[in-house]
């Protein structure tokens, strides 16, 4: 199907799967009953994470563009 090979459709599907597992993961860090320090290491992991999934995100849909203008 067409739909799967937009990259801007694809790219965004995914951004928001990554932000709700971001939010899951956070909530779920956060109501554990871990040492406060751990909890904020693993935030801190997860929202480093988020930034490698957004970077990747962009590689990906940079990587399309580029290849749909080349020909």
């Amino acid at each position: 199907m067409a739909i799967f090979q937009d990259s801007v459709l694809v790219g965004g599907f995914f951004f928001f799967l990554s932000t709700y597992l971001l939010w899951f993961s956070t909530k779920k860090i956060n109501e554990s009953q871990l040492r406060p320090s751990l909890k904020k290491n693993l935030n801190i992991l997860a929202f480093f994470l988020m930034i490698i999934v957004v970077v990747l995100i962009f590689a990906y849909h940079s990587k399309h563009y580029i290849g749909n203008l080349s020909g």
